[in-house]
C-alpha cells in the first residue's frame, strides 16, 4: 500500500470554505471526513439464505450477471449466452424472460446494460433505452446514445444523471455530470467533477471501464429523501446533493490507496487470449491502484459503500463500509462465502436491498445459481446497533 495523494482540509467545524477536488463547497455544506477507524468496529450481517435458483424453465444458468433490484425487490438479471433478461419476484419466483435480440418492439440490437428506475427498468442498447414495467411488459424505447449519455442513476422513471464514463485528464481539468430529461429532450449540468490526478487518455482512444480499477463516477439516489450521492471512486469523498444538484454534505474516509499488482491485472484479462505484447500493453495502460469503492447504496437510515478489495472475477466475498445518514463511519462489514462457492462474475454481482442481498454464485463444480440472503442491519434507534 502507499499513501494516497488525496488529503482533506479539515476545520473541525461546519461553515468554512474548503476546496475539495476542485469544487468550492458552500458555507452551509456539512463535511464529515472520518479516520479509517469505524466507531463501533466490525459488523456481522449474519446472512441466512432465503432462496436459491439454479435454472429457468428447465435450463440451468450459463452466465447470470448484471443483477439489478427494483425498489420493490423485483430482480432483473442477464444470462448472456441465452441473450435474455430474466425477471424474478422478491421471493424467487420466475416472472418472465424479456429483451431478446431483434428489431421488434421490446427487442434489442445489442444488450449493453440495465438500470433500475423508480417503478420501471430501463434496458439499454447502443441507440435506445428500452423501458419495461416490473412485470416485464414492454412500455417504450426512448432514443439514447449510451456512449454519449450513460445513465449513472435514474432520478425518476424519465430522468437520469449521465456520468462521464472513465475519468481521464483533459485540458479543462473537469468533467460534467448532466441531468437528462427524456420527455423534454433536454440536458443540463447537474455537477462538475475535477479530473485532477486522473489517468491520461489512451493513445488508441479506447475507453475501457474495469470495475474496481478504472477511475469513474459512482452514483446512487435516495428517492424517498430526494438525495443524490456521487463521487469519484478513486477519491473517498462522497458528495450528497438534492435533486437539483445543490450540495448538502461531503463525507468519506481518510484511507490509503491499495496497489494492484501487474499479475492481478494480467489474470483479469487472461480470458481475452491476447498476444503477449498486446496483453502487456493493456496491463500497463491501467492504473496501479485499486479504486476506493465500487457501489454506493442507501438502505433505510444507513449508507452502504461497497469497497474495492481486488479485481478478481471470482471473489469469495465483499467488504462494506457502513455510515449514518450524517456521514459518520460506523462499521466495517464483510460478507464472506465458504470454500464451496464464490461470487460469480465479480463483486458487483452482489447487491444489497433492504434487509437482504441478492447474489450470483458459482460452486466448485462450476454450476451457477442466483440466491437471496437475509441479513441483519445495525439499528441506530438508540445510537448504537443491537
Amino acid at each position: 500500500m502507499r499513501c494516497s495523494k488525496f488529503r482533506f482540509l479539515m476545520s473541525g467545524s461546519v461553515g468554512v470554505l474548503v476546496i475539495l477536488t476542485g469544487v468550492a463547497l458552500a458555507s452551509t455544506t456539512v463535511e464529515k471526513i472520518n479516520p479509517d477507524i469505524p466507531r463501533f468496529g466490525q459488523w456481522d450481517f449474519a446472512p441466512q439464505r432465503i432462496w436459491k435458483v439454479t435454472e429457468v424453465q428447465g435450463q440451468p444458468f450459463e452466465i447470470p450477471a448484471e443483477l439489478r433490484v427494483a425498489n420493490d425487490g423485483t430482480l432483473f438479471l442477464r444470462d448472456f449466452p441465452r441473450d435474455l433478461s430474466y425477471i424474478f419476484t422478491s421471493d424467487g419466483s420466475f416472472v418472465r424472460a424479456v429483451a431478446p435480440s431483434g428489431d421488434q418492439p421490446g427487442e434489442l440490437n445489442r444488450y449493453l446494460n440495465c438500470f433500475p428506475g423508480v417503478e420501471q427498468m430501463a434496458i439499454a442498447a447502443m441507440d435506445a433505452l428500452h423501458f419495461f414495467n416490473l412485470q416485464g411488459d414492454f412500455l417504450e424505447a426512448a432514443p439514447n446514445n449510451i456512449f454519449a449519455r450513460f445513465p449513472g442513476v435514474f432520478l425518476t422513471d424519465r430522468e437520469f444523471l449521465s456520468s462521464p464514463g472513465p475519468l481521464t485528464a483533459g485540458p479543462s481539468g473537469s468533467m460534467e455530470i448532466t441531468r437528462v430529461d427524456l420527455d423534454a429532450g433536454q440536458s443540463e449540468v447537474f455537477a462538475t467533477v475535477s479530473t485532477q490526478g486522473a489517468p491520461e487518455p489512451r493513445a488508441d482512444g479506447m475507453m475501457l471501464n474495469i470495475r474496481g480499477l478504472t477511475p469513474a463516477i459512482e452514483m446512487a439516489c435516495d428517492h424517498d429523501r430526494e438525495r443524490v450521492y456521487f463521487g469519484r471512486n478513486d477519491r473517498y469523498a462522497i458528495r450528497v446533493a438534492d435533486l437539483n444538484g445543490k450540495l448538502k454534505m461531503v463525507f468519506g474516509i481518510e484511507r490509503e490507496l491499495e496497489r494492484v499488482t501487474p499479475e492481478a491485472k494480467r489474470a483479469h484479462f487472461e480470458d481475452m487470449n491476447l498476444p503477449p505484447e498486446q496483453l502487456q500493453e493493456l496491463v500497463a495502460s491501467f492504473p496501479d491502484d485499486l479504486t476506493f469503492f465500487r457501489r454506493i447504496q442507501v438502505v433505510g437510515d444507513l449508507i452502504l459503500v461497497t469497497t474495492t478489495t481486488g479485481i478478481s472475477r471470482q471473489p469469495t466475498g465483499v467488504q462494506i463500509d457502513i455510515f449514518s445518514l450524517a456521514g459518520e463511519y460506523l462499521y466495517r462489514a464483510p460478507i464472506q462465502f465458504d470454500d464451496s462457492e464464490h461470487i460469480f462474475g465479480g463483486a458487483d454481482n452482489l447487491v444489497v436491498h433492504g434487509n437482504s442481498f441478492f447474489v450470483s454464485l458459482e460452486d466448485s463444480a462450476g454450476d451457477k445459481s442466483v440466491a437471496r440472503y437475509r441479513i441483519k442491519l445495525p439499528d441506530l434507534g438508540d445510537g448504537e446497533a443491537d
